[in-house]
């Protein structure tokens, strides 16, 4: 489970900001961890504000941590760690980036703290701490300062051996993985596997929903999931074809856009045909191409095979413009089946940027968080929790939250000038004019 996570100086991020999901007083939505220091977090965390304000940079930063951490192992000399810096200030340019998350494990209810600081070359610093369900306190598991490292005995692998192996690029947490043969790092397996950013849309995601309609264990509850929300078909049908990498057969494929691609396996490609099969007016059932549906049933169909995974392992998911392509309603389905025990029988937490407002009004307000964009053009990001009680001139708990953020009263709008945008049109058909 996701505690918190907290990045500064990365792309619209100067100064650090903190997402988290520990719970204000009053909360109705609530997983427990067993950990007494942290005994609850929320299952829902939803980021609003205007386009441009900082939601895509700061689950970007979720992302690109995960992806060092999984990948920095394999650098070899010379190779840039992917980061971007704040660009709207002098000395931040020239600063490394600090990413921190603090997360309950799987198999214990000890809490992990892990953190980096880096630039595009080399990692300044890196942490990691466990705090024990059984006392609440907090151990040092290892610190990095540089290529100094200050470890406990239970890394199992000696300071020397690990400052000679580890390279200035690569992150300690990643070479423990690769040196620790069977034995699994508990920290490493949950930020690998359990923490699932899903930030673009593409026909990956397709194929993960699509590989599973093709075996019998996942094929009803995709199909029913899929009803549930309105989708209206008889059946699917679906054929995997194999052709030659790189061939003129894949090319057609490709062109032809009536395949979803799946995966590549000793030369060849795999590709999945997909049909709804509907009822005409005659009642006579009638096939039609998964490119024929709209962008919102695609869009659909492709989160659907993700949401079963995540739900049935317990995963985090981290979704930017959820309510992309397809209506409201879904969004909302999503956060209920999330809250609901029944359904989200593991523990799976939903965290997700959208800009349908109406889907506030039926979160709590410290499962809500603001992005504003700083006249110095640095991103703000804050709970609505952190604005006070309703005593104190702070939100209800739950509240009317879409239409009061609409009036501003939590800011994080866009600022619109019509009548500047009016004089630039009226400029065009002058110069527009003026060139006929």
């Amino acid at each position: 489970m996701l505690i918190e996570f907290s990045v500064s100086n990365f792309q619209s991020i100067a100064e650090q900001q903190t997402l988290s999901m520990l719970p204000a007083k009053g909360s109705s939505y609530l997983l427990e961890t067993g950990n007494p220091y942290y005994p609850n977090v929320l299952r829902i965390g939803g980021l609003f504000g205007a386009n441009g304000s900082g939601k895509t940079s700061f689950l970007n930063a979720i992302q690109t941590f995960q992806n060092i951490v999984v990948n920095s192992a394999k650098y070899t000399a010379g190779d840039k760690i992917p980061v971007t810096p704040f660009k709207l200030d002098e000395s931040l340019r020239g600063s490394p980036t600090s990413f921190e998350i603090i997360f309950k494990g799987l198999v214990s209810s000890d809490v992990w703290r892990y953190g980096i600081t880096l630039d595009g070359e080399r990692v300044h610093k890196e942490w990691l701490y466990q705090r024990t369900a059984d006392t609440g306190r907090e151990r040092k598991t290892f610190v990095r300062n540089g290529q100094t490292i200050s470890a406990t005995k239970s890394l199992g692998l000696s300071k020397a051996l690990l400052e000679r192996v580890t390279g200035k690029n690569q992150l300690l947490l990643s070479k423990l993985e690769q040196f620790s043969g069977e034995d699994e790092i508990p920290a490493m397996v949950w930020i690998k596997l359990f923490l699932r950013p899903v930030l673009s849309s593409s026909n990956w995601f397709q194929s993960v929903t699509g590989r599973k309609l093709l075996t019998e264990q996942h094929s009803s509850q995709i199909t029913e999931l899929l009803k549930s929300i309105g989708m209206n078909f008889e059946s699917i049908r679906l054929k995997e074809r194999s052709v030659v990498e790189n061939s003129p057969e894949e090319t057609a494929i490709m062109t032809g856009d009536k395949h979803i691609y799946s995966h590549s396996s000793g030369g060849m490609a795999y590709y999945l045909e997909l049909e709804f099969e509907r009822r005409d007016r005659s009642g006579s059932s009638q096939p039609i191409y998964f490119h024929e549906e709209s962008l919102g049933t695609r869009a659909l169909f492709g989160i659907a095979g993700i949401l079963v995974d995540v739900i049935r392992m317990g995963m985090t998911i981290v979704v930017d413009e959820l309510n992309q392509s397809f209506h409201p309603e879904f969004l909302r389905l999503i956060v209920e089946l999330f809250r609901s025990p029944e359904a989200n029988f593991d523990s799976a937490q939903l965290i997700f940027s959208a800009h349908d407002t109406s889907v506030m009004s039926i979160l709590e307000r410290d499962e809500l968080w603001i992005t504003e964009k700083q006249p110095d053009g640095a991103t703000h990001l804050y709970s609505l929790a952190e604005l006070g009680t309703a005593k104190a001139g702070g939100p209800r708990r739950r509240g009317v939250f879409g239409k009061h953020y609409l009036e501003n009263k939590y800011g994080g709008l866009p600022e619109i000038d019509l009548i500047r945008a009016v004089k630039a049109m009226k400029s065009l058909e002058s110069s527009d004019a003026q060139e006929a």
